[in-house]
């Protein structure tokens, strides 16, 4: 039934929203080392402007992340997409690959062209958190006129 499904998703996708959210922060937090380590496993890196331009785009790519997925778990936790199988097996589709791939970047130690084959696969996968934040600002605004209307 329905029900049975909607009691399904829900958790996976607080869970998958959940690791996606953990993965960033540690992103965050480990930010100069994954530099250090892709300089010190690349020769044409050095501490130079390639570096801060490196720093700044996934300073950015990270921020966009971050945002997009806090926002889910708001709507999620404040019941507007509870309801909506679709955007949840959607998010957790979406949120699910790009948790993955950010853990490699974690995890891995790469070199930069390692690193931006990964996040240029990733430029997909910060898609996986653009496009389910669409869907839930949809959501949000469609229960909301539901409830004003």
């Amino acid at each position: 039934s329905k029900m049975a499904a909607i009691e399904a998703l829900v958790p996976a996708r607080f869970l998958v929203l959940t690791a996606h959210l953990i993965i960033n922060i540690v992103l965050f937090w480990s930010l100069e080392f994954i530099l250090a380590a892709c300089a010190a496993r690349d020769d044409e890196l050095s501490l130079t402007q390639d570096s801060k331009s490196l720093r700044t785009r996934l300073l950015i790519g990270l921020s966009i992340s971050l945002f997009c997925t806090v926002t889910e778990i708001f709507g999620l936790l404040c019941g507007f997409s509870l309801l909506y199988e679709l955007p949840a097996v959607f998010s957790i589709a979406m949120h699910f690959i790009a948790s993955i791939c950010l853990s490699l970047i974690a995890v891995q130690f790469l070199t930069c062209d390692d690193f931006w084959y990964i996040f240029g696969l990733c430029r997909f996968f910060s898609l996986c958190s653009v496009l389910p934040f669409l869907l839930e600002v949809i959501v949000i605004v469609k229960t909301l006129r539901q409830f004003c209307i």
